[in-house]
């Protein structure tokens, strides 16, 4: 599948909404990884590990994570050639 890894995080809304928002994550982009990392009082924030194509390009990702119900945010931390 692609020659980049991209490693995005993502702030749910609440704890509540955590799970669904991570199921929305592997239905819609098939991430090869996705992590829990603790943030503050409770609240917790995943890590998607994407593989994408080079010639696709990152660009709308941050985007289309914001889209799915439940995320407040969205960041890529890194991109790095495979």
């Amino acid at each position: 599948m692609g020659n980049v890894a991209a490693i995005i995080k993502v702030f749910p809304e609440s704890a509540e909404v955590l799970p669904i928002v991570k199921k929305e994550i592997e239905e819609k982009l098939k991430p090869a990884k996705i992590e829990e990392e603790p943030i503050a009082f409770g609240l917790m924030a995943l890590k998607v590990l994407i593989f994408l194509d080079d010639n696709a390009g990152s660009e709308g990702l941050e985007d289309k994570i914001k889209a799915i119900k439940g995320v407040s945010e969205a960041q890529i931390e890194d991109i790095t050639r495979i």
